[in-house]
């Protein structure tokens, strides 16, 4: 079952901002001119990773490696067709998951897989048409 609550809303929020701060970066401190963006990306990115830790921390088990599949699943139709998914780095961070899972660290496998997501995003909102 998809993740539900307030949380949940906000996790999903959370990691569509990460990705379009990640995926306009370039543009959004052309237009600030004198600041960086990097600190605002930063900023989400803690406050997802943080949203992400507490979220996991009130769930059973059972529940964390349903929610891990289902996220997994999601990341997945992200990254089919997309370039992302031939990146290194995002294959490297499946197969961390993947350790996580066999470790049972639910709770680190779905930080992983939350911001894979967010690269799967990235990919998506800079290669959009």
């Amino acid at each position: 079952a998809r993740r539900q609550g307030d949380s949940s809303r906000r996790i999903d929020y959370l990691v569509q901002v990460s990705a379009l701060l990640e995926a306009h970066e370039d543009t959004l401190t052309e237009v600030a001119a004198e600041e960086s963006i990097e600190p605002l990306g930063d900023s989400v990115a803690g406050e997802l990773a943080d949203e992400v830790g507490e979220y996991a921390s009130g769930k059973g088990e059972g529940e964390l490696v349903e929610i891990v599949s289902d996220e997994l699943d999601e990341t997945g139709e992200l990254l089919q067709g997309a370039n992302a998914i031939l990146d290194p780095e995002i294959q490297a961070s499946l197969q961390d998951v993947v350790h996580e899972i066999a470790e049972r660290d639910l709770g680190d496998a779905l930080q992983i897989v939350t911001q894979v997501r967010v690269d799967a995003l990235t990919d998506r909102y800079l290669n959009a048409p």
